[in-house]
């Protein structure tokens, strides 16, 4: 945490906190798949909190999106 942009929000992730810890797949796996989506919003706050869910989050943003990108990377041991 502190490593976030001023007035940035992290959402409630898989872990169950509202931070995030990177990529963690078990050693020996396979490499894993990490997508990281920026959206571009016709609204310039979507009043979330650190509890606010990735389902909260997509139904917030619903009918605000203007843009979109994706980025995908494989992790693995």
């Amino acid at each position: 945490m502190g490593k976030n942009p001023a007035g940035s929000v992290l959402g409630f992730t898989d872990w169950g906190v509202s931070e995030c810890d990177g990529p963690a797949p078990p050693p020996g796996d396979d490499p894993h798949r990490y997508q990281i989506t920026v959206y571009a919003l016709d609204m310039p706050t979507l009043g979330m909190g650190a509890t606010t869910t990735y389902l909260m989050f997509n139904f917030l943003i619903r009918g605000h999106v203007l843009a979109r990108g994706t980025l995908t990377g494989f992790f693995g041991h």
